[in-house]
């Protein structure tokens, strides 16, 4: 069984969903909080805890930090991710419950796992009809053959991957982009 803490919004809740189901595919994975997802998808082959079923005072942050007391522990087990430019590496260490891990702060978005990926959900009818009305609504003539999406990602990217080479681009290179 491997337990992961909800840690980011939806794009990190996809990639460490993914992850996970694509890493461990015959482990029973358990999802703490991930609502964000859930509110997505259609079906998710795992065992989601909504944030909202727990007491208010244990959010998703407080319990990650109990479950990392108790793997530090050695009580649980831990799956930790190793990464820098040329080296990518999931260390495993097993606790007194043999089977039972806890993910720590991983999001999974190294070329080496991105490669591995294989998505095995779908995204609600009702929010993709959605999606397409409002899109429909903001042009007059849908060209699929032209059509460009910007997303432009800043604040957790100002430090990562580092904070000397930030992932954010200039302004500049989106204008030309487009």
């Amino acid at each position: 069984m491997i337990i992961i803490c909800e840690n980011g919004r939806l794009g990190n809740q996809l990639f460490q969903y993914v992850s996970l189901r694509s890493l461990f595919p015959d482990q029973k994975l358990i999802l703490w909080g991930f609502d964000d997802l859930v509110g997505l998808v259609t079906t998710l082959d795992a065992t989601v805890i909504s944030a909202n079923k727990l007491p208010p005072w244990l959010t998703p942050s407080r319990l990650g930090r109990i479950l990392h007391v108790l793997t530090v522990l050695r009580v649980l087990g831990r799956i930790h991710e190793v990464r820098s430019d040329s080296l990518y590496e999931l260390k495993k260490w097993k606790g007194f419950f043999r089977t039972t891990y806890v993910v720590e702060l991983s999001f999974f978005q190294h070329q080496s796992v991105t490669n591995l990926l294989k998505p095995d959900f779908s995204i609600r009818p009702a929010l993709l009809k959605r999606a397409e009305d409002w899109f429909l609504g903001q042009i007059d003539t849908p060209r699929r053959d032209n059509l460009v999406f910007v997303h432009v990602r800043r604040g957790d990217y100002l430090h990562w991957p580092n904070r000397e080479n930030p992932g954010v681009l200039e302004l500049d290179w989106y204008e030309r982009a487009m």
